[in-house]
């Protein structure tokens, strides 16, 4: 079931709630790699755009890729948000690979994301 922003039409265009996960440094595996842990850090209303979707060949398997374009309001947090983040939308994994202050104007974030899942 979709949730309904609680700031109703001051919303605007933000009328889905994602959940900002934040990367940091796992333990080394058997192989010396250390890969990220993500953190849930906190829920923000977004306003969430799909700009593509396609399917490439991978490994002799084919891949769905998921392009969005996903845009929030510039705050004490979301401006230490990094590509190494990702998004958690009801259970769909975004990571992020590209994050711009819109405008250079610290009013809103645009998240350029890439589904995984």
């Amino acid at each position: 079931m979709l949730k309904r922003s609680p700031l109703g039409a001051a919303a605007g265009a933000r009328n889905n709630e994602v959940t900002i996960q934040i990367a940091t440094d796992g333990e080394p595996n058997s192989m010396g790699e250390v890969k990220p842990v993500y953190l849930t850090s906190y829920p923000r209303w977004v306003e969430e755009a799909v700009t593509s979707g396609r399917e490439f060949v991978a490994a002799m398997s084919v891949q769905p890729m998921l392009n969005a374009i996903v845009k929030l309001p510039y705050d004490d947090r979301t401006k230490f948000i990094k590509p190494t983040d990702r998004l958690c939308d009801h259970g769909k994994i975004f990571n992020i690979s590209e994050v711009k202050n819109e405008n250079n104007a610290n009013e809103k974030m645009a998240l350029w994301c890439i589904g995984v899942g």
